[in-house]
C-alpha cells in the first residue's frame, strides 16, 4: 500500500505541474495558486472515484481516459515511418517511370 501511495503522490505532483504549465500558457514555472487548484481538483476526482466505486472505479477511469492518448502515441510512433516510406516510394516510382518511357537524365 505504501508504494501505491508514493506512486500516486508522485504522479499527481507531475500531473499537477504539467496541467499548471498548460493552463498558464506554457510557463515553466506556473503560479502556485494554479498548481494548488489542479492538485485539489485531481485529489477530489480521485476521492470521489474511490468513495463511489473503490479502486476498480479509479482504475477504470484511468484506462478510459488514457486510451485516446495511447492511440495518439501509436500514430506518433508509426506515422513518421509511413510518411518517410511514402516519399521513398514516390521517388522510386518516378525513377521507374522515367526508365520505362526512355527518359534520360543526361538529355
Amino acid at each position: 500500500m505504501f508504494s501505491v501511495t508514493v506512486f500516486f503522490i508522485a504522479s499527481s505532483d507531475s500531473g499537477t505541474y504539467i496541467n499548471g504549465m498548460l493552463t498558464s500558457g506554457g510557463d515553466t514555472n506556473p503560479p502556485w495558486q494554479l498548481r494548488i487548484t489542479w492538485g485539489v481538483t485531481e485529489g477530489l476526482v480521485a476521492a470521489v472515484l474511490l468513495y463511489g466505486g473503490g479502486f476498480g472505479a479509479l482504475q477504470t477511469a484511468s484506462v478510459v481516459t488514457g486510451f485516446p492518448f495511447m492511440i495518439i502515441l501509436f500514430l506518433i510512433a508509426f506515422l513518421p515511418d509511413e510518411i518517410f516510406h511514402a516519399g521513398k516510394r514516390r521517388r522510386l516510382s518516378a525513377v521507374r517511370e522515367k526508365a520505362h518511357y526512355g527518359y534520360s537524365e543526361q538529355a
